[in-house]
């Protein structure tokens, strides 16, 4: 009877073991499973896009940023994690991008939020930024309050960082550097007093520009003969374009971020209004800008993004068309993404700390993405570097982002300005020296 039930004391002993053996077993293939199985099977970091997506801006915004994705996760992701986008369309209102902003924080739980276009949006979308304590990068919204905030109240605004453009005070002062290299153009065929017209979409972030260029344009040696601010959705500009054409202007400098940029370009040559153009045309710089004018774009000078020639042709090769400055979602992805590989954690504190130091360490630190050396931007020349002021600003100057003016010329876009980056020389109309000829402006 004893022999018996020791012999079943021994079994139920070896049953436990088993059982123990197999749960641990289990446990120890599940760890292994875990930490071994391919990065495209590991939970995604999430990365909100957000703007104003139907437009031309936003659908640059997602060009740029799948570009990026696509690379980055094809080695490996980020802290052995792939990448998945996540898009929320701003609308056209402060109150529908900050509701668009909260989905993509409270709903989708994205690691970080990139793009908006419109500085009216990205302010109020940055009060739920430093509510969720969540990284923003914007690459459009140029009003200088928004990295101003980051000084004035930095432990709230920290999160925020401007990748481009530069701040409308610096672009600006760019189309002003430019101004008085065309204004010489002008005056070499004879005309003394240049005359100068504004248009421009009436937004937020255009309004400094607006207000500096009528001070500035006769500080430099030339008249001021109206200035017309239009809606950033104007379909027909014949009555503003007549106008122009009526003040005698020679020059007009155009602030368009809008769908009205194209409405002015091909007006302005179906018109053959008699002005030199310069200034701000974000919708010029598509490569389908010339097909949209039905070529009457001709002519049209804008600023641009300084783009390094190996990103053009792979933008160009995968969607077939030039990079805008909002496409710069590519160049914000890569610089999270490196600043989260250094901090090796996805803490927004961690990571600001890693963005603030982007371009500082020194040229013997490599970017673990892009084999290049830390603070190399593709939107900066060679030899130059991209960083961040204080205020989490992009730095803009010799040395660092620069912008430059393109022409478009017999449905080529030339570089035209500075001189030193030119690949063509700059164009005047010539209709509209044969009007100035033919009113005895010029001999």
């Amino acid at each position: 009877m004893r022999k018996s039930l020791s012999k079943r004391a021994i079994t139920r002993a070896q049953v436990i073991g088993i059982v123990l053996i197999i749960v641990i077993a289990i446990v120890a293939g599940v760890v292994f499973y875990y930490f071994t199985k391919p990065v495209e099977e590991k939970t995604p970091i999430k990365i909100g896009i957000i703007g104003p997506l139907r437009e031309t801006e936003g659908m640059h915004m997602q060009m740029g940023a799948i570009l990026a994705v696509e690379e980055i996760n094809a080695k490996g992701g980020v802290l052995g994690r792939p990448l998945e986008l996540v898009y929320e369309d701003s609308g056209t209102t402060p109150m529908e991008g900050v509701l668009a902003f909260e989905k993509l924080v409270t709903v989708h739980k994205v690691s970080v939020v990139i793009g908006e276009e419109k500085s009216e949006l990205c302010l109020a979308e940055q009060e739920v930024m430093a509510d969720h304590k969540v990284i923003f990068l914007s690459v459009g919204a140029a009003n200088p309050e928004l990295c101003a905030r980051v000084g004035q109240n930095y432990e709230r605004y920290k999160y925020y960082f401007r990748i481009s453009p530069v701040n409308s005070t610096m672009l600006g002062q760019y189309i002003f550097k430019g101004l008085p290299w065309v204004r010489d153009k002008i005056k070499a065929l004879g005309i003394e007093n240049v005359k100068v017209a504004i248009i421009g979409a009436q937004t937020k972030g255009m309004e400094p520009i607006f207000e500096a260029a009528e001070a500035i344009i006769p500080e430099l040696g030339m008249e001021h003969v109206g200035t017309w601010r239009v809606s950033p959705t104007a379909t027909d500009l014949t009555s503003e374009l007549l106008a122009i054409k009526e003040s005698g202007a020679h020059l007009v400098l155009t602030m368009f971020s809008e769908a009205a940029g194209v409405v002015f370009s091909r007006q302005r040559g179906e018109l053959e209004i008699p002005v030199a153009v310069w200034g701000i045309n974000s919708e010029a710089q598509k490569a389908v800008f010339w097909e949209s004018t039905l070529g009457y774009g001709n002519y049209e000078c804008l600023m641009n993004t300084y783009w390094r020639e190996e990103f053009i042709d792979k933008y160009m090769e995968k969607w077939g068309e030039y990079p805008t400055y909002c496409s710069a979602t590519y160049e914000a992805i890569y610089i999270w993404a490196d600043s989260v590989e250094r901090a090796g954690t996805l803490d927004p504190d961690a990571v600001v700390q890693e963005i603030e130091m982007w371009g500082k360490r020194g040229s013997d630190v490599m970017q673990k993405f892009r084999d290049l050396h830390d603070g190399v931007g593709m939107n900066t020349a060679p030899g130059c570097h991209f960083e961040f002021t204080s205020n989490h600003d992009v730095m803009c100057g010799p040395g660092y982002v620069e912008p430059v003016f393109t022409q478009w010329i017999d449905g080529e876009l030339k570089c035209v300005w500075p001189e030193s980056s030119a690949t063509a020389e700059y164009q005047i109309p010539p209709y509209a020296i044969d009007y100035w000829r033919a009113t005895g402006q010029i001999p």
